[in-house]
């Protein structure tokens, strides 16, 4: 309306965007202090068996499935508690395939959509060549701690090793 107070809003969104950083730094500096690096694909046994940090894991794992997804693959290290996790927080069915030839706790059906999710790194090629003779169509990769030193950029990792061993938020672990 005319002669209506004109209200700058942008203190406003950058307020927004620093508390929605927040829990995410937190959430970095909890799993960072749970980390276990020596153990491999296993690095996330700690943090996996806590529920306030899984729970939150599985939120942030869950607000970027695609909506066309029928199923959650989980593999690599921890997958069936991931998978459980991300399973109540969709209401979507979930597989867990510890390995690329290993054995699937759950099922996988031909033809159906799927997102594919790890808690760290391990999205081998070798998972690929089995997706694709189970004739699944995968909707999204996420993984939760990217150690990688080359990731790759069909993978949506939430966060990074950074280069002094610390666990960061992606956007932030790209500025190493």
């Amino acid at each position: 309306m005319i002669g209506e107070p004109v209200v700058d809003l942008r203190p406003l969104d950058r307020a927004l965007a620093r508390a929605d950083a927040l829990p995410l730094a937190e959430l970095a500096e909890d799993l960072t202090a749970a980390w276990q690096p020596d153990l491999g694909d296993d690095a996330a046994n700690e943090w996996l068996t806590r529920p306030a940090i899984l729970r939150r894991i599985a939120g942030l794992l869950a607000d970027s499935i695609p909506a066309d997804v029928d199923r959650v693959i989980v593999t690599g290290g921890g997958c069936q508690v991931l998978g459980a996790a991300v399973s109540l927080t969709t209401g979507l069915p979930f597989a867990a395939i510890e390995s690329a030839e290993g054995p699937v706790f759950g099922t996988i059906h031909g033809g159906e959509t799927v997102s594919v999710v790890s808690a760290v790194t391990p999205l081998a090629g070798d998972l690929d060549t089995r997706f694709a003779r189970e004739r699944l169509v995968v909707s999204g990769r996420q993984v939760v701690v990217d150690v990688s030193s080359d990731p790759r950029p069909d993978v949506r990792a939430l966060f990074r090793v950074d280069s002094a061993g610390v666990i960061v938020p992606r956007k932030d672990a790209d500025h190493d």
